[in-house]
Parts: C-alpha cells; structure tokens; sequence
C-alpha cells in the first residue's frame, strides 16, 4: 500500500476517477454484486459511489421509514434527539444521501452527530448504519475500502463514534443486535469508532474486536489475541498514532513507517489531533482487510487497517472464533456509520455536525500489490 501519496494534492475529479462506478442492475448482476469471473482469485466484487441513488432520507418527519437503498440490505436511522421526525422541523434525521456532501455536485450517504451533555457513558445515540449482506453463505476473506470527511468545524474536544464494522450475522437473528445476550447473533465483528475526540491522550486510533461464540467470547475472552501494540481492554483496543503503529505487534521493534500528518507529512506523534491524522473538511480513505481462522481456536487470521494508504494496524494471529465454537463461521454483514456517545455542547442547544461516506468498494480477498 503505498504511503506517499498526498491525498490533499488531488482534486475531486482524478480521485473519482480511479474508483469504480457504482453497480448497476443489469441481468448479469446479482443484488448489486458483480459475478465474478474466476479469472483472477481476489476481484471487487461490490462498489457504491451514490451517484446513481436518489435523494433519500432513512425516517420521515411523521417516523415512518423509507424503502431501503437500492443494492442494500437494510439500514438503522435511530436514537435520533434533534430531527424532523422528533419535533425538530429545522433539524437532520440521522441518516441521508444527498447531493453537495462536501463537494459540490458530489452524492454521497451523509450521517449526522447529536450533541447532548446530559449523557451519561452508558447512553449512545444518533445511530445511523446502512448495511451489506455478502454474498452465499460469506467469505472468508474480505477487503473494503471507502472514503470519508468530516465537515468544516468539526468539534474535535470530546466524542466517540462508529464508522465501519463488519461481522459474522447468524440467519434469522436480528440485524441490528450485538452483544452476549443468546438472542443476539452478531459475532465475530470488527467496529471502528473512527470518529473520536481529543481526551488527555490526544485522538485514538479506537478499534472493537469482538469474538464467537458471541455468547461466551464476545469480547475475546476466552482466547485473547496475541501480538497486539497495547493491551486488550473488554475487547477494546485504543491505539495511539505513534508507537501502536511503528511498533504494530507491541514487541519493541518499531519496524513500521510513522503516520505522515496530513497537514505538513511530518511523523505524528503518540498524542495526536484530528487535524493531523484525518483532517477536517479533507477526504479521508479508510481500507481494511479481514481474514477469518482456519479451525476454532487456531489462531491465523488477520485484520488491517490502512488510512489514507498508511498501515496503521495488523494482526496475523487473530483467532476470531474461539476453540469452543462448533465451527468456523465467514463473513457476511459490512456497515458503515453508527451511533455516538457526544457531550461537548448542551442539549438545549440542539447542535448536529455531519460526516459523510462515498467511493465503497468490497473485494473477496486482499487486492494484488496491497
């Protein structure tokens, strides 16, 4: 994955023009799935630039839903404070796309943050998910790649929030349910709260990694991962970008590039802003790679994550599904945005701030040269 590319250098049009077009729904595609060819092993196999969907909004302002997205599975516009469907005419529902989302003349899925400093560390809302079922039973390896922006002004002194998972979803649970309870059937999964604040640690890197069973390995207890840059925390990792990714399996040897800062290129440091590492009003890209185990308990899968084309997190030794599983499950769910925990302005106030999502694609392995 190359690592010099000044992503601030190109404009809108050239870094368009080398993501594929969304799919279309012609008879030799399959619920916006390309078929693929079996002439090469790894292909996109799913791709989403918004252009070719139509203005949309997830609730209505009497809370009525709208009709999924063409080529998705299904969508979650919830826990909404501040929006029309909530008295709020003036306001945003939590979940839209529309067009001038950061660029003008740009389509994109736009999801919105609600401010409310009455929460407690307990109480997430503005929840906003559009999601992707894989195809068949899942894949066992599967690479997504997307762009994002934060908008101009975005308040960088507190918050937490989701922007990508992918899972393993058991058939006839329900979509949106994750936890350990029995009747929920999410696990394993990988959660990205890329949208987070600057504490007295700087801007963390803040990754979930959730186990299966979900029921009793939910947060990878039972078999903890190995070669990770800081400890495990109830399934949790907060990495910092300086030493978590030079040193990317915590065993001293900082054998990894530093993270260039968007802003001068110069090494960003373990206490990090927003500014540096994602940019504010700046397009972002995010890839990641996942592998599933081989057995249960085997401990040979994989996770990684590059921004803006820089590794800055990777694990060879993951053991998704733990020796107690009965079997080895696949891939099969991918959703982007989520829901928030943001206390930086009173609920009075009723203060929104947007981030949009654009240029998704979806691989059946890891790319060649990657």
């Amino acid at each position: 994955m190359p690592s010099n590319i000044v992503l601030n250098a190109l404009t809108e049009p050239p870094i368009r023009s080398m993501v594929s077009p969304i799919i279309s729904t012609n008879v030799d595609k399959r619920g916006g799935f390309r078929n693929v060819s079996g002439n090469s092993p790894v292909e996109m196999i799913f791709s989403e630039d918004f252009s070719s969907q139509p203005l949309w909004v997830g609730i209505n302002p009497d809370g009525s839903r709208n009709a999924t997205p063409t080529n998705w599975t299904n969508f979650r516009s919830s826990e909404q404070l501040y929006a029309p469907s909530t008295g709020y005419p003036g306001k945003h529902e939590t979940m839209e796309i529309v067009d001038d989302a950061g660029d003008i003349g740009n389509r994109a899925l736009r999801g919105w943050r609600e401010a409310d400093d009455t929460q407690n560390p307990g109480l997430w809302n503005s929840d906003a998910i559009l999601t992707k079922r894989l195809p068949g039973d899942g894949l066992n390896e599967v690479y997504v790649k997307f762009r994002f922006k934060l908008q101009p002004g975005w308040t960088v002194t507190s918050g937490v929030g989701k922007l990508f998972r992918i899972s393993h979803k058991k058939e006839g649970f329900p979509e949106y349910g994750y936890g350990t309870k029995p009747e929920y059937g999410h696990g394993p999964m990988y959660i990205w709260d890329g949208l987070g604040g600057e504490g007295d640690y700087g801007f963390r890197n803040v990754t979930a990694l959730r186990g299966y069973p979900n029921e009793t390995n939910y947060f990878m207890g039972e078999q903890p991962p190995q070669q990770l840059p800081r400890s495990l925390v109830s399934g949790n990792l907060s990495l910092n970008w300086g030493v978590n990714v030079t040193d990317l399996n915590g065993d001293g040897i900082h054998e990894n590039a530093p993270y260039p800062s968007v802003i001068d290129g110069s090494p960003v440091g373990d206490i990090a802003t927003v500014a540096e590492t994602l940019g504010i009003d700046t397009w972002v890209t995010a890839e990641f790679y996942f592998k599933m185990n081989s057995a249960p308990g085997v401990a040979d899968g994989a996770v990684k994550q590059w921004i803006n084309g820089h590794l800055c997190f990777s694990n060879d030794v993951m053991p998704w599904c733990a020796s107690s599983a009965a079997e080895v499950v696949k891939w099969n769910t991918v959703s982007f945005g989520g829901n928030h925990y943001w206390a930086a302005y009173p609920a009075v106030d009723a203060v929104e701030e947007w981030y949009v999502i654009d240029d998704i694609e979806i691989h059946n392995g890891l790319p060649e040269g990657i």
